[in-house]
This record gives C-alpha cells, sequence and structure tokens, in this order.
C-alpha cells in the first residue's frame, strides 16, 4: 500500500489528524475520486483484520467517498503515514487467561449533523478480536444517550460471542464485563425504571437490563483515560494511542 500510494511522507504518531471531524469541510471537491476510494477500501481492509487502532479514521472516511474533498485525500494519506511508522504491528495473544471483556464507548455530537459516534470491542486473553467504529443513527440528546445507544449496541454482540466462546470451549459461566465510563447510563439501566429524559430509550433500556439480570453481562465503571474503546469514538493524543496498544495486544 505505502508503495502503491507513494507515500514518502514523514511518519505520524497518531491514526487520526486531531481535526479529522472539525464540521463542514470548505476544502474543493477531488475531481478524480477513484485513488482515494481505492486508498480507504485498501485501509479498511488492514483495519478489519489486523489492525483495529485505525477503525475510527478509516470508518469516517468511508462515509465521505461519495463526493471526496481535498482535506478527506489529506487525513487518508495520514492513515497511511501512521502505518509507515507500525508496519510491524499486528496482534499478539500470549499465555493468558481466556477471559472475554468488552468496552463501550461513545462521543456525543462528533459529526457536523449533530449525530455521536459509537466504539466498542471484545478482547480474549488480554487480545483485541472484535471491534466496531460507527456513526450512531440516532441524534442524542445527551451524552448519557449517546452511551446508552453505544452500551446496547455493543450488547448485541456481547450475547453473540458469548455463544461463540462456548462453542470454541471458552467457558463463559460468569457474566461478561461491559466496561462504560458515563455512571448516569449504568444508573439508568442498573437501578431501572423510566426516566422523563429516556422514555423513548426505553425498549434500548430495557435490553441492556434483561443481560443483566440474566447474568449475560456486567455493567463496570471504567474511567474515560482506562476507556479502550475511547479511541474508536474520536481522535486522541499519542500518549493514549500508545497505552491504549498494549492494553489491546496491538504490538510489533
Amino acid at each position: 500500500m505505502l508503495e502503491r500510494f507513494d507515500v514518502t511522507e514523514k511518519v505520524v504518531k497518531v491514526p487520526a489528524r486531531p481535526n479529522l471531524m472539525d464540521g463542514d469541510d470548505k476544502s474543493e471537491i477531488l475531481q478524480n475520486k477513484k485513488e482515494y476510494i481505492s486508498m480507504v477500501m485498501s485501509l479498511m481492509y488492514v483495519a478489519r483484520l489486523t489492525r483495529p487502532d485505525i477503525l475510527m479514521p478509516v470508518t469516517y472516511l468511508a462515509t465521505k467517498c461519495q463526493q471526496p474533498r481535498r482535506a478527506d485525500y489529506i487525513n487518508a494519506r495520514w492513515v497511511l503515514r501512521y502505518l509507515k511508522g507500525t508496519r510491524d504491528y499486528g496482534l499478539r495473544f500470549g499465555k493468558s487467561d481466556l477471559v472475554l471483556r468488552f468496552h463501550a464507548d461513545a462521543s456525543y455530537l462528533s459529526h457536523s449533523d449533530g449525530k455521536g459516534h459509537t466504539g466498542f470491542l471484545a478482547l480474549v486473553g488480554g487480545t483485541v478480536i472484535l471491534a466496531r467504529s460507527v456513526k450512531q443513527k440516532l441524534t442524542s440528546r445527551s451524552s448519557t444517550e449517546a452511551e446508552i445507544i453505544a452500551a446496547e449496541e455493543c450488547a448485541t454482540y456481547l450475547v453473540f460471542m458469548r455463544q461463540l466462546c462456548k462453542d470454541l470451549g471458552i467457558a463463559c459461566t460468569e457474566p461478561t464485563m461491559l466496561a462504560q465510563d458515563n455512571r448516569s447510563a449504568i444508573i439508568i439501566v442498573t437501578q431501572g425504571g423510566t426516566f422523563k429524559r429516556t422514555k423513548h430509550m426505553v425498549g434500548r433500556i430495557g435490553f441492556l437490563k434483561d443481560q443483566v439480570e440474566q447474568r449475560n453481562a456486567w455493567l463496570k465503571y471504567t474511567p474515560t483515560k482506562q476507556m479502550l474503546a475511547d479511541m474508536l469514538t474520536k481522535p486522541v493524543p499519542k500518549n493514549t494511542i500508545r497505552s491504549h496498544l498494549k492494553a489491546l495486544g496491538i504490538t510489533a
């Protein structure tokens, strides 16, 4: 990929530019978008297989394929420059307890149309085996609502992954941890009841509550600095990327 797209620029330390999602872009529209689409699809292939650390910017850039602009092209090459400096990185599975864990996070109002962004991942034995980063379809009225949307979608994958682990002989006798960094979201789900501002989300809250009561999941508060799904929702600084890569088993 680096040879194909002639990436001669210097390497960068983070997969996403800090201003990646800074609202409306006024740069010129690309006249020939073929190279941009090819670049993004190639990056998506890498992100889905062994490099979930680039999933957030690549997913965002994929939404621009219909009418990419010059800034989008620069952002796509930025991801390639990051890969250039971490080309030896991959998923490393060591000798560790095969325990299934999830982290779910959301960014509120991160898109120019008012939508939030969902990010969640699953780890087994200290290495990430599943990652999702996607623009939310609903417009949230608060960060708590955005977090509930992310947790509910994550819970559907949690149920599936628990069954998959059982089929592979990995015991899931205890509830699976679902880490969240929003205390209000956890209180709403675990304490039950319908609150004035969350009546329209009763279905999502009910599904999450059912998984907790059925002992499929338990919600654990995790500070934002320890939230491994944070980099799947927005650009983060290099120190955060560095610590998260180690925790996710993405190493050289």
